[in-house]
């Protein structure tokens, strides 16, 4: 989250914000709810010149501009060796490792400098058997703006 800016599922100025705040010059965008709402608001986050607007599910939401690419971003590749998930077999993305190197750096850099803010956690009772009833409140889209936290040894036995 950049400080500063709205949340997006919030704020119909959203993306006039985003926009505003880079300049016009974003070009690289990850968005980590991947829906044609949210791509939507990346289109426009995005400047004049285009960009590469990456999500993370399957089927790619619609992106309605023709100056953005778009494509699947699959964390495990960051890794940058190759993993298998159930019966499929993925080889190693060296560009995604690349990325993730110096994206894992800019951040690191942005987070220090207080320019990208975490989500506050918002931790829950339950351990582990609390879970549910997160993703049930995800669901109803009832969470926003925090990251729930449900410690391990919190379980019940």
């Amino acid at each position: 989250m950049l400080t500063g800016i709205s949340n997006p599922q919030r704020d119909p100025n959203c993306a006039a914000e985003i926009y505003k705040f880079t300049n016009g010059k974003l070009s690289l965008v990850l968005d980590c709810i991947s829906s044609d709402a949210t791509a939507a608001i990346c289109a426009s986050a995005i400047g004049s010149a285009g960009g590469k607007y990456s999500c993370l599910i399957t089927p790619l939401p619609k992106m309605p501009r023709d100056d953005v690419t778009s494509r699947l971003t699959f964390a495990y590749t960051g890794a940058g060796e190759p993993f298998s998930k159930g019966t499929r077999e993925f080889p190693a993305v060296q560009e995604d490792y690349e990325f993730q190197k110096n994206f894992s750096s800019l951040a690191e850099a942005l987070l220090a400098e207080g320019k990208l803010k975490a989500h506050p956690p918002s931790v829950r009772g339950g351990g582990l058997k609390g879970i549910p009833e997160g993703l049930q409140l995800m669901k109803e889209d009832k969470v926003s703006g925090q990251k729930l936290v449900y410690r391990v040894a919190e379980t019940p036995k």
